[in-house]
């Protein structure tokens, strides 16, 4: 899954920027494994809010609809979800690897 961030371009005290339309697929902290929130970067959706969490040390940026971001803003904003979204992945792919089932299975030929 995918997650998507819809913005509108758009222009505020006559700054170029950009205003959040909505978050589709944007997972919640329940929904994605505890070693993927415990560092940076990371994001997630709760209470009608993107949270991104961008570094250690740092405070924790919270979007709504309607809220506008810079062009600046927004282009840091990208680079942190991509490398947050390549973080879960990695974690999802270890996990998925690391997996051993209980269950036994028998085959007989």
């Amino acid at each position: 899954m995918i997650a998507e961030i819809i913005v509108k371009e758009a222009r505020q005290n006559r700054i170029d920027g950009f205003v959040f339309v909505e978050f589709k697929n944007v997972l919640s902290a329940s929904e994605v494994p505890w070693s993927y929130l415990c560092k940076h970067p990371n994001f997630w959706y709760a209470d009608n809010l993107l949270k991104v969490d961008p570094q250690k040390d740092c405070e924790i940026l919270k979007f709504k609809k309607g809220d506008f971001i810079s062009e600046k803003d927004f282009h840091e904003l990208i680079r942190t979800l991509k490398q947050a979204g390549q973080r879960l992945t990695d974690i999802n792919k270890k996990q998925k690897n690391d997996w051993i089932g209980d269950k036994k299975i028998i085959i007989t030929i």
